[in-house]
């Protein structure tokens, strides 16, 4: 690895007073329920009230999807609407209407893009309630984040495959309850509003409910793609009730400040360190300190394989404005702050190191380091002579990457100097 000097001029361009609470998240899905109906674009909802419904026993077992107007399940039929489905008052309403089946709507491949991130870490959160008088019936519903490989209701395609099932909150005649991996956490006060949060933090979940911790950790390779809500059973033995539900929100943010860099090899890895340390740390005033971009475990810049192009921006202070990064129209990942392939946006960094074979526009309208030309490399920074701090993220050529770009996002660094 490459050892070079920084000078003392050169950082402390970085200059500004610690001051404010940092913000680590991009939305990527969030639906509210404030319009007059759902939301098309943000939910399926071909088969909402009417429509194809699972045929089996259970949502994880072998069996069919049917439309049951026309195709008996078990030798039983219904004819539509299945319950009703509105939007009032801010909440999404799932309301048993007496059918055999109840409203079901859903987002995720292949009819809508995957509301989560195949690599990055990201939180799922949901505000969601039950009526009174229903939120002990029979038959059960609510909110599931699976792995579905195919969402279109056609043939054996359970919608929560075995093994594939991540999150749910549900309310049945045994209770309400969340779900992770078949951990099961019993909630209190049915027909109160809760919030649920599903935390995926490399590769470990866990669930709070109403802010406190409730399941997990869990450490798990599955990842959830589909979003779907209300049960698309037909209930063919039986014509108990269904537990209306009302959904606040759901929303999916992603954390910026981990990157992803080696997400598609396996575990991500963080590169960008200060003295080792790679999230936050404290240097004092007129200490020297070493500054490392190492190179992803997949390559290159490990040994065998050449070094790595890079591109690494600095910006004052901590507060974050997180927002995705695209290289030639491919997402590469979530950055914790605009950079300058994103003219426009606020605030822009500071300071800009690029090595070799970037292109300039990696840089625009921001003053250049002197550059290592390619990564892996340390700097030495002499101490700084004065408070500052510093918010450091850039981008690295990966192996690993799970994008086709071959580029990923690295940790993001506060630097404090005080």
């Amino acid at each position: 690895m490459k050892r070079l000097r920084l000078s003392l001029a050169l950082l402390a361009a970085f200059v500004v007073t610690a001051g404010g609470s940092a913000a680590h998240a991009q939305v990527i899905f969030d639906d509210e329920f404030n319009g007059f109906d759902v939301d098309s674009t943000q939910w399926d909802v071909d088969h909402a009230t009417s429509g194809m419904r699972w045929c089996s026993s259970d949502l994880s077992s072998s069996g069919n999807w049917i439309d049951p107007a026309v195709t008996p399940c078990h030798g039983v039929g219904g004819s539509s609407p299945y319950g009703a489905l509105s939007v009032s008052a801010g909440e999404a309403c799932f309301i048993d209407g007496g059918a055999r089946a109840f409203p079901y709507l859903w987002h995720g491949p292949p009819s809508m893009p995957s509301p989560f991130p195949e690599s990055a870490d990201f939180v799922l959160e949901v505000g969601l309630r039950y009526d009174p008088l229903s939120s002990v019936n029979l038959n059960g519903d609510g909110l599931r984040a699976v792995r579905w490989t195919n969402t279109d209701p056609v043939g054996d395609n359970p919608p929560a495959p075995a093994g594939q099932d991540v999150f749910d909150v549900w309310g049945d005649a045994l209770g309400l309850r969340t779900v992770l991996f078949g951990q099961v956490f019993w909630v209190n006060a049915a027909s109160a509003s809760h919030t649920y949060r599903l935390d995926c933090t490399r590769g470990e979940y866990s669930v709070h409910v109403d802010g406190l911790p409730a399941l997990g950790p869990v450490v798990a390779v599955v990842r959830p793609n589909t979003i779907w809500i209300g049960n698309p059973i037909f209930a063919s033995s039986n014509t108990a009730p269904w537990s209306s539900c009302h959904v606040d929100f759901v929303r999916v943010t992603v954390s910026c400040d981990a990157g992803n860099v080696n997400a598609g090899a396996g575990s991500l890895a963080d590169v960008l360190s200060v003295n080792g340390s790679s999230a936050q740390i404290r240097v004092p005033v007129g200490t020297p300190f070493d500054l490392t971009l190492a190179a992803s475990p997949a390559g290159p810049g490990d040994p065998g394989h050449p070094v790595a192009r890079y591109s690494l921006w600095g910006w004052a202070g901590s507060v974050w404005s997180p927002q995705a990064l695209a290289l030639n129209g491919t997402t590469v990942g979530c950055v914790v702050n605009p950079t300058p392939l994103q003219q426009g946006l606020a605030p822009q960094p500071i300071r800009c190191f690029r090595g070799q074979g970037v292109p300039v526009s990696a840089c625009r309208g921001v003053r250049e380091v002197n550059s290592p030309p390619a990564a892996p490399w340390t700097l030495t920074v002499p101490g700084i002579r004065r408070p500052i701090t510093v918010t450091l993220q850039g981008v690295l050529r990966d192996n690993g990457a799970a994008n086709p770009t071959g580029f990923s996002v690295t940790n993001a660094i506060v630097l404090i100097v005080e």
